[in-house]
């Protein structure tokens, strides 16, 4: 099964330079695959992750640690 993780995707294609074609790319490529929600769960993995980060020193965009949250609590693999 594809998993997809719907964050930042529907800002970004709002902001692009084609915003209706990107948005109806989204929405057919979304009907097609699961979409997965944050929950309780990716809570957790999202305040173990932004700790570490900050522990190391490597902070990163907030979007990005809750895509990696969500990548970690259903175990995938993330490729951007």
């Amino acid at each position: 099964m594809t998993y997809y993780i719907a964050v930042t995707i529907y800002y970004g294609a709002r902001h692009s330079g084609q915003a209706a074609t990107n948005l109806e790319r989204i929405d057919k490529f979304s009907s097609v695959n699961e979409i997965i929600s944050c929950d309780a769960g990716t809570a957790k993995y999202y305040g173990i992750i932004k700790q570490n980060l900050r522990q190391k020193g490597h902070p990163i965009p907030e979007n990005d640690i809750w895509i990696a949250a969500i990548a970690q609590q259903y175990g995938l693999t993330f490729v951007s």
